[in-house]
Parts: C-alpha cells; structure tokens; sequence
C-alpha cells in the first residue's frame, strides 16, 4: 500500500552543511546559482548568502549569475559571471549538482504544497452485535452448557480460545455482523446529535 508522507520534502543539497542551506526558496530571491557558489565556495552566513541574491534581483543578473565582479577588476568590473563563465570545469559541475538540488526542492515543495487532499477523517468507536459459538465434547447438553463459559483471553483475530471451567478442548468463535452496528461515540461534527431539551417543571 502506497502512503503519502504529510511531511513537508526536505532539501537534500549534494555537498555542505545545513548551516548554508536555504531556510526556503525565498531565501535565493530567483538566484539558485547564486546561492549555490557561494555555499559550496564555504560561505556559511546564511544571511550573507541571501544578501547576494538579493543584490543579483536588484541588478536584474541572468538566472544563471554566480558572482558579481569587484568594482576594480580590471577585465570585467562589475559584471555578473554566469555559471558557464567558470573556468574550472569540475567547480562549475559542482555549482550546477547544487543549484539544481535547489529547484527540484523548490518544485517538491510546490507539488506538495498543491497535492489534492483527501477528505477530513474523525473518530469513530462502533460497537458490533456479535455471536459467540463455543463448541465442546461433552456427554450432554447440559454438562456441554456448563462447559461452554467464555474464557477470559479473547484474541485479537476475533476467535476467543482458552480454557472454560478448568477444562480443555473449548473452542470459542465469535462472528461479528458487519451490518448491524451501534455508534458508541465518534468525533463527527455531522453525527452529531444536538442535545435533547429540557423538559418543562
């Protein structure tokens, strides 16, 4: 049987820890590569992460922006380098393992937030009209009746075994009615019944 966790997907990144880590997707202000240079760069401010994301909104950089270039560059200042910008091959592989971690926790996140769900449930105490049949060897009927006193271990199959009156070879089988039912209490709100009135003094 397949069941649906209620929890919330959690952010599986390939590489840092949790302290660099999004609080949510937020948190990179529409920047995943931003966000994913600098933590596996070993920033671990979380709030220093964001504000870079956030200048990168502000600036309008390209979705793929990693990094903005210092005002004294001599070659590129102030740019954004984008992702494939990196030179380093297995660096720039690493950015993208992580910030693709990112949107798939963004979409995770989505696709649970806009799951279908399914109907309230509430509790319900039922008491079944049941019938107990005991069978024994006995001689008459009535040693068989005073045999057949139901025994006091009742498992949780819906058979009754045990001993009767300190004697074996009781067999005990209760039969449950699956129609016939009495409601002993259930949280509801629509059965519910309102309580009856006061009568008149």
């Amino acid at each position: 049987m397949t069941t649906t966790s209620t929890e919330p997907p959690g952010l599986r990144t390939p590489e840092g820890g949790s302290t660099s880590q999004p609080g949510s997707p937020a948190k990179w202000h529409a920047h995943p590569y931003v966000w994913a240079f600098h933590a596996i760069g070993g920033s671990l401010s979380r709030h220093y992460i964001e504000s870079v994301c956030q200048q990168a909104e502000t600036d309008d950089a390209p979705p793929d922006a990693v990094y903005k270039t210092r005002a004294d560059d001599k070659t590129r200042p102030d740019e954004w380098i984008t992702v494939g910008m990196i030179a380093n091959a297995d660096q720039q592989a690493r950015v993208r393992a992580y910030a693709k971690a990112l949107v798939d926790w963004q979409a995770a996140l989505k696709a649970y937030r806009t799951r279908p769900k399914g109907p309230e449930r509430f509790e319900y105490t039922v008491a079944f009209t049941a019938r107990i049949t005991g069978t024994v060897k006995a001689a008459s009927f009535s040693e068989a009746m005073s045999m057949l006193v139901p025994s006091e271990y009742t498992a949780a199959s819906g058979y009754v075994e045990g001993l009767a009156a300190g004697r074996e070879g009781v067999e005990w089988l209760l039969n449950f009615d699956p129609v016939r039912a009495v409601m002993v209490s259930t949280s509801d709100p629509s059965m519910h019944q309102a309580p009856a009135a006061a009568s008149p003094k």
